[in-house]
């Protein structure tokens, strides 16, 4: 495995608040407020911002055409929206760490001993051969990158399109996400180039309440409707708000393997 296929790893877990109300005072009574298609992706973004930080361990199968499939651990840690570091536990990457800091991402090589700044071109190359590049990975707040506009809504879900923002090079020429309104939670999101074809699908399910109260989905997948291979992850724990230190999330730290 080369040093360009080492990097890209999305761990793109979103849950997301419950809708907001406006309450009339003169009837005493309260009636959903009428959210625009921004305002739902922001409160998907508010919600893996709103935990002070929080620390995952995953595990993660890569499955190919011919069904041979390659696993990884990993472990996670992230601060707000801006910080998170990512250590693999298992694997031929075993040790090797990626810190992503404010979109820009460092990555640490165990058998060389040195950590690398990640050069804006490789930013689209895939890591291990998986469905996630370095890209999907930096990416952590939808409506930063996307500007949305509802397409369908039912009583359960809002289905919406995504464009990218004036100034964006993104990997992607639109998306659709599908957002469940029981819990205002993200299920389901679609990657189209700009042939209107599908690239990538990204997909959420058994969501749970983890022990300390932090609740996600505990299944993510992001396959290649193209082609079948996916890559499926497996969330063993969640917690949020352990008061982690900024210095976690330094390159010096990342060297250091602390």
């Amino acid at each position: 495995m080369n040093f360009h296929t080492r990097f890209g790893l999305v761990f793109c877990l979103i849950l997301i608040p419950g809708l907001l109300f406006a309450q009339d005072a003169a009837k005493k009574q309260t009636t959903p407020a009428k959210l625009t298609a921004q305002e739902i992706a922001e409160k998907m973004d508010d919600t893996i911002s709103g935990y002070d930080d929080q620390s995952m361990d995953v595990s993660w199968d890569i499955v190919d055409v011919d069904g041979s499939v390659k696993k990884y651990g990993l472990s996670v840690i992230q601060k707000g929206s801006k910080k998170r570091l990512i250590r693999f536990t298992s694997g031929e990457v075993k040790n090797m760490s990626i810190l992503i800091d404010d979109r820009k991402m460092y990555v640490y090589l165990p058998g060389y001993r040195k950590v690398r700044r990640v050069a804006a071109h490789n930013m689209n190359q895939r890591f291990a051969g998986s469905d996630f590049t370095n890209d999907d990975m930096a990416a952590v707040r939808w409506s930063d990158d996307w500007d949305f506009s509802i397409t369908k809504e039912d009583d359960a879900n809002w289905i919406m399109r995504g464009d990218a923002k004036p100034g964006k090079d993104l990997n992607y020429h639109h998306i659709y996400i599908t957002v469940g309104k029981a819990e205002n939670r993200l299920q389901l999101a679609e990657y189209y180039n700009k042939k209107d074809e599908m690239v990538k699908r990204y997909e959420l399910r058994d969501v749970k309440t983890f022990p300390g109260g932090a609740r996600g989905a505990s299944l993510v997948q992001m396959s290649d409707p193209r082609t079948g291979h996916k890559t499926i992850l497996y969330v063993h724990s969640m917690e949020a708000n352990q008061g982690l230190e900024d210095k976690k999330f330094t390159v010096r730290n990342l060297q250091w393997g602390r």
